[in-house]
């Protein structure tokens, strides 16, 4: 008797409902995220993303050996912890947020919030949903980024550095928002939008006109300043800008060459250390640092967000 593999199809994903970080996400009932209504991407990276239900979390993890990848904050009360077992996946834990479970290929996301009324959505698009994307083979940029006549400027930048004030300035100039803290790039250098949601510092928030606060859609609420902004296309990067604070040398300075190493910095995910990605984020580091226009901007005192957006649009001819 002849025997054959089956020929069935599998069975199709489930259809997408939200577009976010080049990947394809179908929320499951009860899961409402505000910033993932970005346009339909088809890139057939598809992840779902669930509520934990009796417990499905800590029966998936009790067997896992973890190995810890990554923590935020010191050993006796961190603030974010993530842990990698060969067949549990990722655990992402965060106090006050929950817990998140990501599989090893990034295709399906277990939520289980601390509570009714924790904001476990801002860690669900903060780091988990990056993680999830490159986990299926994305690259994360710590950036915001805008689309400007078909192209994306990214804008890389330490913690405070004003890469948020920047986006939301330029969102008012008429550009659109790829995202405010995490901007994935693909193989071939396109970039994809991630949360529409930008966070504005108070003194920023302060500098606001009440015709610019009025010009995106506030999410604001008493602790902080959110809008959300127009959502832009996936686009090619057309320049990286790396945002650093300075008391002297020019504003901006195009940079001959970039070191990959310095882009690494740049990048977003520190809790996937296997060998392939290792070698696919430093592969794709060393393409842009080649083939991506590249600019130190340097914020001296005085230069606000404001004046730095239009100065920043005054030198693009294509915009």
């Amino acid at each position: 008797m002849n025997s054959s593999k089956s020929t069935l199809a599998p069975n199709p994903p489930p259809e997408a409902s939200a577009w976010a970080f080049g990947l394809e996400l179908a929320l499951a009932d009860g899961i409402s995220v505000p910033g993932l209504d970005g346009p339909r991407v088809d890139t057939g990276a598809f992840a779902t993303v669930r509520l934990d239900v009796g417990d499905e979390l800590d029966a998936r993890w009790e067997c896992a050996a973890p190995e810890r990848t990554r923590q935020h904050g010191d050993d006796h009360d961190p603030l974010l912890t993530v842990d990698w077992d060969v067949d549990g996946g990722y655990l992402v834990s965060a106090p006050t947020y929950g817990r998140f479970l990501v599989d090893s290929e990034g295709t399906d996301v277990l939520c289980a919030p601390e509570s009714a009324e924790a904001d476990w959505h801002a860690m669900l698009v903060g780091q988990v949903l990056p993680l999830a994307a490159t986990l299926r083979g994305f690259e994360v940029f710590h950036a915001s980024g805008v689309v400007l006549d078909g192209r994306a400027l990214l804008f890389s930048s330490q913690s405070r550095g004003g890469k948020s004030s920047l986006a939301v300035r330029l969102a008012l100039r008429g550009a659109r928002l790829l995202s405010d803290d995490a901007v994935c790039v693909d193989q071939s250098l396109v970039a994809y939008p991630g949360s529409l949601i930008v966070h504005v510092r108070p003194a920023e928030h302060e500098l606001m006109t009440h015709a610019e606060r009025t010009g995106l859609e506030s999410l604001s609420s008493p602790e902080r300043a959110r809008f959300l902004a127009p959502a832009g296309e996936p686009a090619p990067i057309g320049g990286f800008y790396l945002l650093e604070r300075a008391t002297d040398g020019p504003w901006l300075e195009r940079l001959d060459a970039v070191s990959p190493l310095d882009l690494l910095g740049a990048t977003f995910n520190l809790s996937v250390i296997e060998a392939g990605r290792l070698q696919r984020q430093l592969d794709l580091c060393a393409r842009i640092g080649a083939e991506v226009p590249a600019y130190r901007v340097r914020i001296g005192p005085g230069l606000g967000a404001s004046e730095l957006a239009d100065r920043l649009l005054r030198l693009d001819p294509a915009s």
